[in-house]
């Protein structure tokens, strides 16, 4: 590097007067007999204080390398603790599966700088072949683009080779619902559990996700208002339960509770608060949970509600299927997209369109069916008029 303009601010740190950049020389040490360095520019010294702690701490830890050598693994364990400061835990327990049962094996010891399309291309079709979905492959595909996205921002590389590989194709899953009357035989069935009955009654009367009703506590519930603030999921990873913000900004809202399932959510607390004083307990803190207060696993509820259908030979869905039972019977009833999708918590009013486009499929073609119709109306009405004049 050679400018009488840049001037040295701090060990390997120098700013530029001229093109107002800070330049920042990362040294490897002595490689293969030689000294390997490299150079970078940042527009702000915050920025360039940064990328320079980061390099000196990895290259202490001995993550390091000549940049020309660097193995997407050695990149990998980089771009995870860089994405564990930004991400929820369950995400960043999901892309470690991804890194360690995939991408390691099977590309981790290439060079970050020699993966090419082709390299991508075959690693997608070789976890095709092993039994992944298209659904989950392009899960793979979106963690690869996010870290040589990365490595391009930090000029590990000259571009982002993901750009030049197609993603697999999603297959939409076959959407399962209940009209009506199913939903009314399964009610009945169920009422003689009731931590099963109160989470059913819940989804299929607010549309709420599996987790959110498993993070729902007494003091979400506004007895005097009919009201349900939704402000805590619970999930896990692995076996470590999570307790965490809702999925999106949307999914943090208040509920209307119909005066029927306000009746069961009052039953419900007695039965309870029974419980609480069987077992020696306080009240409890959660409203679906064990009968001492404790947590059921998380997959409990989905599970006692599988049980339940094979047992009385219902029609075979998800507990997750309920949310979509809420919404096909509020679209029945006329209620308009925009406000089905705010009751559902989704981000976004596309989000609910892309997901139950068969039902909206529907409305839309009653609207059309309705225009035309009322079109055909004052067509034959103005027929019948002129007819009348040329009589």
């Amino acid at each position: 590097m050679s400018s009488n303009k840049r001037k040295k601010i701090a060990k390997n740190l120098y700013y530029d007067s001229d093109r107002k950049l800070y330049y920042v020389k990362f040294y490897y040490g002595i490689i293969n007999g030689k000294q390997q360095q490299e150079w970078k520019t940042y527009k702000t010294k915050n920025d360039a204080t940064k990328a320079l702690k980061l390099f000196e701490i990895n290259r202490d830890d001995g993550r390091s390398l000549d940049p020309s050598k660097q193995t997407l693994t050695e990149f990998l364990d980089y771009w995870l603790k860089y994405k564990s400061t930004r991400c929820e835990y369950t995400t960043i327990y999901g892309y470690k599966n991804i890194i360690n049962k995939y991408l390691i094996p099977h590309l981790g010891k290439m060079a970050l700088k020699k993966i090419q399309p082709t390299h991508i291309i075959t690693y997608m079709s070789n976890i095709s072949a092993e039994g992944l979905s298209n659904n989950t492959i392009k899960k793979h595909y979106d963690l690869l683009k996010s870290v040589f996205k990365q490595a391009v921002i930090e000029d590990k590389i000259p571009f982002n080779i993901m750009e030049k590989v197609e993603p697999p194709k999603i297959q939409k899953k076959e959407m399962s619902f209940y009209t009506i009357e199913e939903l009314a035989l399964l009610l009945d069935i169920i009422s003689a559990k009731p931590a099963l009955d109160i989470a059913v009654h819940i989804a299929v009367y607010t549309g709420l996700r599996r987790e959110e009703i498993l993070g729902l506590k007494w003091d979400c519930v506004d007895f005097d208002n009919s009201i349900f603030t939704i402000k805590k999921a619970i999930t896990k990873a692995g076996s470590t339960v999570i307790e965490k913000m809702p999925k999106t900004k949307g999914s943090y809202r208040k509920i209307r509770i119909p005066d029927y399932l306000l009746q069961k959510l009052k039953e419900y607390k007695q039965i309870q608060i029974r419980n609480a004083r069987l077992f020696g307990n306080n009240e409890y803190e959660y409203i679906f949970c064990k009968p001492d207060g404790g947590f059921y696993h998380v997959n409990y509820i989905s599970t006692m509600f599988k049980n339940v259908i094979e047992q009385y030979n219902l029609k075979p869905i998800r507990f997750h299927d309920l949310r979509h039972t809420f919404a096909s019977i509020a679209q029945e009833c006329g209620i308009s997209i925009f406000e089905i999708s705010k009751a559902l918590g989704h981000s976004t009013v596309a989000t609910t369109s892309n997901i139950y486009t068969h039902l909206f499929d529907d409305t839309h073609a009653k609207v059309i069916d309705g225009v035309a119709q009322g079109i055909d109306m004052a067509r034959n009405k103005l027929n019948l008029i002129n007819s009348q004049k040329n009589q």
